[in-house]
């Protein structure tokens, strides 16, 4: 029955936990760069400095931060990081309150959640196959994205009208809150035992970086993914760097507009969300990955096309929050499938892996969308970002991804 993980503590547990995180970090997504713009005018290279920040730690740490998960508990990795990320986050509102805000605080307040939130989803991603049976991590993913959706239309919606009606400090506040009530709600999580590592007892940190790396280049599936994967972070951070430097320059928008329009995303990723679980049994799941890249870069088409339409722009960038939805398919089906295919003892090395692909990027997405925002203009980058996103979307239907039917142990 489907209602038998909600009798499930532990997932119970970290549902509300990432769900209450969730929350507050999709209100600090958009409040950092609306306060940034807005507060200290900032422009498309302080933005993507603000970017490459927050992919950076994970870019550089992010294996050896993998390999050392795999050693470790990882229930209290998670609380760890929430507290540290509430920390980061006050201390960030009591300097916007205080009048003393820079962009170099929100660089390095970027920094610092950017390396805290690696350790934290990466140790979710890694204790779920732990606490869930292997057979429900689809419909145990499907669940945490229907609440991820919800939140983010509330979180998005929230933050624009809290940063020009309300100001950045509270915003901030409410984000350092979320982290609180999330550790708070991991105390319900009982975690079993440690797994070991696989391999040998006692291993160099280089031998156990080798063996993550061996699990992803060596499997048929994963290896095409990999490449996939980072073609289609290029391309969203690509987007993400300038989008809302777009919406408010070149289309007019205000703040709260453009916080109204990302919160309808929400809509779109709850169907994606829902459609995963409903497809688990009808579709293959290298077509519905397939399916979800190509929706994400032909709905991020319509941004840069919104500057053709004038005042429909804005029905352009409403069209294009449809493709939300796409990039949550593709998601919970390839979290799923690492969670079913690794061992235990690698699950931390392999999501990992992928993390450090979506942070190495990401960070070059974010010093690409700079420079080609500033020099080539922020609607040929958003041009840039879409292709690369269907290009990720064409690596996979020419690999065998596409016959991918059913998951068999690699």
């Amino acid at each position: 029955m489907a209602s038998d993980l909600w009798r499930n503590r532990s997932y119970r547990s970290v549902w509300s936990a990432a769900t209450v995180s969730n929350f507050g970090s999709m209100i600090f997504v958009i409040a950092l760069p609306l306060a940034a713009v807005t507060l200290l005018d900032a422009d498309a290279g302080d933005i993507a400095a603000i970017h490459v920040a927050q992919m950076l730690p994970g870019a550089l740490l992010g294996l050896v931060a993998s390999a050392w998960i795999d050693r470790r508990a990882r229930l209290p990795l998670m609380r760890t990081s929430d507290l540290l990320r509430a920390l980061l986050v006050g201390a960030l509102a009591l300097s916007a309150w205080a009048g003393w805000l820079a962009i170099w605080q929100f660089v390095a307040a970027a920094a610092g959640l950017g390396l805290l939130g690696f350790v934290f989803h990466v140790s979710q991603h890694s204790l779920l196959p732990a606490i869930v049976d292997r057979t429900r991590l689809v419909e145990a993913n499907s669940k945490l994205r229907v609440a991820d959706s919800v939140t983010e239309g509330l979180g998005f919606a929230g933050a624009g009208v809290l940063i020009q009606v309300l100001g950045a400090p509270l915003a901030f506040m409410i984000d350092a809150a979320s982290y609180l009530l999330s550790a708070f709600c991991l105390a319900g999580v009982s975690e079993p035992q440690r797994p070991t590592p696989v391999g040998k007892s006692k291993q160099s940190l280089r031998q156990e970086l080798s063996e993550g790396v061996r699990a992803v280049l060596g499997h048929p599936m994963l290896r095409p993914l990999a490449g996939a994967q980072i073609l289609m972070d290029l391309g969203t951070r690509l987007v993400g760097v300038v989008y809302v430097l777009f919406a408010i320059r070149v289309l007019g928008l205000s703040p709260s507009t453009v916080g109204l329009v990302a919160a309808t995303g929400a809509i779109s990723s709850f169907i994606g969300a829902w459609l995963a679980q409903a497809m688990d049994e009808r579709w293959r799941p290298g077509l519905a990955l397939i399916a979800g890249i190509l929706a994400l870069g032909c709905a991020s088409l319509l941004i840069p096309a919104a500057a053709y339409v004038g005042v429909f722009g804005i029905a352009f960038l409403f069209v294009h929050q449809l493709g939300d939805g796409g990039w949550v398919l593709y998601e919970i089906h390839i979290t799923s499938l690492r969670q079913q295919e690794v061992e235990a003892g690698l699950q931390g090395r392999v999501n990992g892996f992928f993390s450090v692909l979506t942070s190495a990027a990401g960070l070059l997405g974010s010093i690409l969308g700079g420079l080609l925002g500033e020099w080539l203009g922020l609607q040929f980058t958003l041009w840039v970002g879409a292709a690369l996103i269907l290009v990720a979307a064409a690596v996979l239907a020419l690999s065998p991804v596409r016959r991918f039917g059913q998951h068999s142990k690699p």
